[in-house]
Formats: C-alpha cells, sequence, structure tokens
C-alpha cells in the first residue's frame, strides 16, 4: 500500500507514519520539515507540481494545516483550505482513497457530545477554514469519485505534543518551576491520545471506510480540574494562578464528541485515558 502522508512529520503524522511503518506499508512523508521525503510546502504550487506524477499513491492522508494561533485568519485561509485543494489536485485521482483530518470545531463553541449530522456553525477562523477544507474535499469527491474519509477529532494529547497546546505548556512549565497563569477553567475537553486516534486512522484505510467520523475518548474533562491534577502531580500547586487570565473572544466552554458512529463499524476504542497519561508523566 503506497500512501503519502502531508504533515508527515508533525505531532499526529509522525505517531501515524510509525504505525503505519510497522504494518509494512510504504509511506511518503510531505511537509517543509528537512525530514520529509518530499519537501514541500502545500501552498507552494511550483514545489507540488515537482513531485506531482513521480509515485501514484492509494491513500493520501492529509494532516498539513495550520493550527489556532499560528497564523491570520488569511494565513489559515491559505494553508488549510487552498492548501488542501493544491494537494487534491495534484495527487487525488478516482482511484486515491482521501483522508482529511479536521475538526471537531466545525459544530460550533457550544458543542456538547456532538453527533455528525449536528448542525456546522464554526465560531472562530481556524474552524471556519476546516470546515470550508471540507467541502472542497467533497467537491472533489464528485468531481472525481474518489473515496473519501473526514475525520472530525476532540483534543489531541501526547507525550511529544506541541509545546503551544494547553496541557503539554502546563506541564513543561510546572516542571520547570514557572508560574502557570491561566483562566478560570470552567471549560469542558474531551482529551485523545494521538496514539488512540492514530490507530482509528489505521482501521479506517484498512477497512477503506468512506464517510464522516467524529473521534474522540468520550471523557470529558474541566480545564481548571486538569490543571489541578497536573499541578498537584508536579508538586507545584502554588505555581498555578488559575483566574490570571480571561477568557478568549468567541471562547469555547464545551467541546465534547459523540462517536457512537465510528465505534459502531470499526473495531476501535481509546485505550488511552488522561489519568494514566498524567500518572505515567509524573511517575
Amino acid at each position: 500500500m503506497n500512501v503519502l502522508v502531508t504533515g508527515g512529520t508533525g505531532f499526529v503524522g509522525r505517531h501515524l507514519v510509525a504505525q503505519l511503518q510497522r504494518l509494512g506499508w510504504n509511506v511518503v512523508r510531505l511537509g517543509r520539515s528537512p525530514e520529509a521525503e518530499w519537501k514541500a510546502d502545500v501552498t507552494d504550487e511550483k514545489s507540488l507540481q515537482s513531485f506531482a506524477g513521480q509515485k501514484k499513491f492509494d491513500v493520501v492522508v492529509h494532516l498539513a494545516a495550520l493550527l489556532p494561533g499560528q497564523g491570520s485568519e488569511e494565513s489559515l485561509w491559505q494553508v488549510n483550505v487552498e492548501g488542501t485543494r493544491n494537494i487534491l489536485h495534484h495527487f487525488v485521482e478516482a482511484s486515491t482513497h482521501i483522508v482529511f483530518l479536521s475538526t471537531g470545531l466545525v459544530y460550533g463553541k457550544e458543542c456538547r457530545n456532538a453527533e455528525e449530522s449536528a448542525a456546522l456553525l464554526p465560531s472562530q477562523p481556524y474552524a471556519r477554514s476546516k470546515l470550508a477544507a471540507e467541502n472542497v474535499v467533497l467537491e472533489h469527491q464528485i468531481f472525481t469519485g474518489c473515496k473519501t474519509t473526514i475525520i472530525r477529532p476532540s483534543v489531541f494529547y501526547g507525550e511529544d505534543a506541541p509545546p503551544s497546546m494547553f496541557l503539554r505548556s502546563l506541564m513543561d512549565a510546572l516542571r520547570a518551576g514557572i508560574s502557570f497563569p491561566m483562566t478560570a477553567g470552567e471549560q469542558e475537553r474531551d482529551f485523545l491520545h494521538v496514539e488512540d486516534a492514530c490507530l482509528a486512522i489505521v482501521l479506517i484505510l484498512q477497512k477503506q471506510l468512506g464517510g464522516i467520523y467524529n473521534l474522540a475518548s468520550e471523557e470529558v474533562h474541566q480545564i481548571a480540574e486538569v490543571a489541578r491534577t497536573v499541578a498537584r502531580l508536579s508538586g507545584h500547586p502554588d505555581l498555578l494562578k488559575i483566574g490570571a487570565v480571561p477568557y478568549r473572544d468567541q471562547e469555547s466552554f464545551f467541546y465534547s464528541l459523540n462517536t457512537a458512529k465510528i465505534r459502531s463499524l470499526l473495531p476501535w476504542k481509546p485505550s488511552w485515558s488522561l489519568a494514566r497519561f498524567l500518572a505515567i508523566q509524573f511517575s
């Protein structure tokens, strides 16, 4: 099986590529990192064109994206929407299975146990760019007839998560003995371990499953509760400054997803709990 993974050297990409390679699949990583076999920017038509036609792929897993806070609204649109369009144009034809990683934030900022059929009301630039990219993928499916899978995940975590992510930044600060100011922490989040997410993607590919699916642990935690647990395990509860930072505009207070659809079709359930992960991190 020949697989192209865009963003294959990023957080999710590294774990997915490792799982695919253990299965003996032939994986090519496309990205801006020197580690990538194909070094290219998804917004650079010229660099993508230089690789197009070199290899035929059975599967394209499109992970490359800008995340919230990584760029302006215009940048988010260029990378997440137009970049997706470029990848589809150059590498996805009728016989290709395209798997697109979207976000559960497409359901809006008050998202509680949302099913895939729920109204799509993205309130943040990142979520709006991801929903627009979903539509680009679905249009390409209509045009080419390619098999299409869209994944809407909750909040990823893992040992090697980017330092900008809440849980990683919290752990890093308290381990280093640095004060950690944060909001009042009333937000509710579903946290999904990256290894569990990548296993679901692998199972989707093995079964050649098309459609739109939520991906989540269905374990919902309040941010303040998580922060207090980390502070206690780190031995530095005094460094946690809950309520020191105001909420952002358009803050999402509820973010949980219903995964009955994917669990009914695949032998998948998360093996990691947040409690287990944190216990290991501070053992």
